[in-house]
């Protein structure tokens, strides 16, 4: 919000006072914008998961899979059957980390906030499964990791 009122005020002071370079706040802004919609998708996205995982559990039905594909690349279905092993593998050990790997009883999102040192877009997510407050990396295109309190 704080980087679209800065844009705002630049273009007023840029239309008042005439010609000032005012492309690279335009540019940020724009940026911001992006940074809100990453930031609501990577919130859609661990959502997507932890349903998958409260519906589904262990048997490799349609929410579960499609929690697989969501945590490993953000996508919504991996067509090779390697690829969906690999990423089904690794999936069972990050959920292993904190003992989900088994249907989940309840979960709320609460909050998701962009990382700004990354360098890619990147969003923290802010969840509570079962009682457990967490908080997890979620990264465009690569898998979900949890990140310690």
């Amino acid at each position: 919000m704080k980087k679209i009122l800065l844009v705002l005020v630049v273009i007023v002071l840029a239309a008042k006072f005439g010609n000032i370079a005012i492309a690279p706040f335009l540019k940020k802004g724009v940026s911001a914008a992006g940074d809100l919609r990453y930031q609501d998708s990577a919130r859609t996205r661990v959502k997507t998961i932890l349903d998958g995982m409260k519906q589904s559990g262990e048997a490799l039905e349609l929410p579960l899979q499609t929690a697989i594909c969501q945590w490993g690349k953000g996508v919504g279905f991996i067509g090779d059957k390697d690829e969906l092993g690999k990423v089904w593998a690794d999936f069972d050990v990050w959920r292993r980390e904190k003992g989900f790997d088994r249907k989940i009883s309840g979960y709320s999102v609460e909050d998701a906030k962009m990382d700004d040192g990354a360098s890619e877009p990147t969003a923290i997510v802010f969840c509570t499964i079962e009682g457990q407050r967490l908080k997890m990396r979620v990264v465009k295109g690569k898998p979900v990791s949890w990140i310690n309190y």
